[in-house]
């Protein structure tokens, strides 16, 4: 199996432990994942959640198994489904306005989860970025 890591050489299992270690983003995988993710971002303080997912793991039930669990928890939740495999800059300001007509806002979406794989994250992450203010970054498909 490769490893996440690279080029480091380590087995994914240590790959993973790495990037939980040098990482503020919390990275969780595994059975029971989908149920944990409101309480995990209720202990860390979430208000409003910004769920940043695919139209394949929404229909297979993951996203809407978080969703669920957030609002269980007493979370407010936004549900963002329009990711596309290798996101661009035209998924991530979709995903910007989401989140900010979602609150009235850019300030309102206090916590973002991304269910799914890199295409999620990666959409999330320039979701963040660009929930702050006076910056712009370009995505653009490389190779």
């Amino acid at each position: 199996m490769s490893s996440p890591a690279g080029g480091l050489g380590m087995a994914a299992e240590d790959a993973l432990s790495w990037i939980q270690r040098h990482s503020p983003v919390e990275v969780k995988c595994g059975a029971g994942t989908c149920a944990a993710a409101g309480a995990a971002a209720r202990r860390r303080g979430a208000r409003h959640v910004f769920l940043v997912t695919d139209q394949g793991v929404r229909k297979a039930g993951h996203a809407d198994r978080v969703l669920a669990g957030l609002q269980d928890v007493g979370l407010e939740a936004t549900l963002f489904d329009e990711v596309a495999e290798n996101p661009h800059t035209g998924h991530v300001a979709a995903g910007v306005k989401a989140a900010r007509e979602a609150g009235g806002n850019a300030t309102a979406i206090d916590w973002i989860v991304a269910v799914g794989g890199g295409s999620a994250m990666d959409c999330a992450k320039g979701v963040n970025l660009l929930l702050t203010p006076a910056l712009h970054v370009e995505f653009s498909r490389l190779g």
